[in-house]
């Protein structure tokens, strides 16, 4: 049966050699469109739900978690339903069926969610998380104050209002994340008795609150001994704005500001980390997370163009330093494996020449290698594969069973060639039925051992 093959592939080498010459230019093509990346993204295509409720993982888990499953459990689409509940927060991941589909079930859940809301506590925060994967952090950079004129504070309100405003706008980002820095909060203090002089209760003074600030759920209120504090996250920055709030307004049309019964007080929220940079000292920095199935490279590209621009509006002394870049890794890893291709072919060619004698023996073995990495680039772009770290590594593993079943059936060739040919001369139809036994001869044998 493989003699059978290798004569009829013999016998239609014109239309083999078109074939080949058509799967090497689509495998050039695909080059250069191929999807590059360190590691492979073996996440589910799932779309996740973030909940910010300040109370409890058990009631997080009662209250908000376990309705939302029941409500999305059996929806078309949905493979299944899964989550996990930590103090003051909860993170609901729904593993799709189809990832082609994944737009159309951000959008179900969406609706799911605002159907089943009158039964979720009122302060509970639910919303989409950006469509990215655990695989999606792709770059990081720091904010360097080089003359120290700026505190954590205000590098931190700077990357949060105006650098990270600029990088989300770029199309591939899925979000990008502060780390490190002060993060400022406005905390109102009231004063009880005016607060029982003026007839108004906590929860009058939260709704009223609620259109200048972000809620904060089980820590809005805390109880002292002598006052009470209103913590919230400020969206304006006046904060006498803030004290001229009416709070509430009598019978007889005598206001009450906010003011009149407490005063408001900058602090910051409470830090669970710092960023650290070479061991320098506390820096803020931002993780750049990337949407799924988007290129790296592509990406990183607009990227850094992007941070450049930024670089040159921000205030003097302050740099943008980059402390991981996922693309730096991905060419380093090509230069690597084109460095070993290249060693390899030149290794496979002087052993040939050395061994057998022969110049043109050598092309054979480097077509094969050639043509075998080409065509794993189309095989990988077919099937919707990146190009990584991985599928490289496997590759170049390959590579050497492929040089070593080429040399094989090259050196057999060569051999029967010259032990027949070394009498009489041979013509072209018995070189090629030699040629023709001898690959024969070898396949099976290798094809068994490979």
């Amino acid at each position: 049966m493989l003699t059978t093959i290798i004569r009829g592939v013999i016998r239609f080498k014109a239309m083999i050699l078109f074939l080949v010459i058509i799967a090497t230019l689509f495998s050039l093509y695909f080059i250069r469109s191929a999807p590059l990346d360190a590691i492979p993204d073996i996440a589910d295509a799932q779309v996740v739900l973030y909940v910010k409720w300040d109370r409890s993982p058990e009631l997080i888990e009662n209250e908000v978690a376990k309705p939302v499953i029941q409500g999305l459990l059996g929806s078309p689409g949905i493979k299944s339903v899964r989550a996990t509940s930590s103090l003051g927060f909860s993170f609901i991941y729904i593993v799709l069926e189809d990832e082609n589909r994944r737009e159309a079930i951000r959008q179900l859940v969406l609706d799911k969610i605002n159907a089943i809301r009158h039964q979720l506590p009122e302060d509970a925060n639910i919303k989409l998380a950006p469509n990215a994967s655990s695989m999606g952090w792709f770059y990081q950079y720091a904010l360097v104050d080089k003359n120290k004129t700026h505190d954590l504070r205000e590098l931190r309100l700077l990357n949060e209002s105006f650098i990270k405003t600029k990088l989300q706008a770029i199309t591939g980002i899925a979000e990008v994340a502060t780390v490190g820095g002060l993060e400022r909060k406005v905390v109102l203090k009231i004063f009880p008795p005016l607060l029982e002089q003026a007839g108004i209760t906590l929860h009058k003074i939260e709704s009223s609150l609620k259109t200048l600030f972000q809620q904060v759920g089980g820590r809005t209120i805390e109880l002292t001994n002598r006052d009470y504090h209103l913590r919230a996250t400020a969206d304006i920055e006046d904060l006498n704005s803030i004290e001229h709030l009416v709070v509430s307004r009598s019978t007889d049309g005598q206001v009450t500001l906010l003011k009149d019964i407490g005063y408001l007080q900058v602090d910051y929220d409470i830090r669970r980390g710092i960023a650290d940079l070479d061991g320098a000292g506390e820096v803020v920095g931002a993780i750049v997370i990337m949407e799924q199935e988007k290129n790296v490279i592509s990406v990183s590209e607009r990227l850094k163009e992007k941070l450049q621009e930024i670089q040159s509006e921000l205030p003097d002394g302050i740099v943008i330093v980059t402390t991981y870049d996922r693309s730096s890794l991905i060419w380093a890893t090509l230069k690597n494996f084109s460095t070993a291709l290249i060693y390899e072919l030149l290794v496979v060619t002087l052993v040939i020449i050395w061994a057998l004698r022969n110049g043109r023996a050598a092309v054979a073995p480097v077509i094969i290698i050639l043509l075998g990495c080409l065509y794993t680039v189309m095989s990988l772009s077919f099937i919707g594969q990146t190009i990584n770290l991985l599928s490289l590594a496997g590759l170049a593993i390959a590579i050497g069973e492929m040089a070593d079943a080429t040399i094989v059936i090259v050196e057999n060739c060569t051999t029967e060639l010259v032990r027949k040919g070394k009498n009489t001369a041979l013509t072209y139809g018995e070189k090629l039925e030699i040629i023709i036994v001898s690959i024969s001869r070898m396949m099976r044998p290798l094809l068994f051992s490979l």
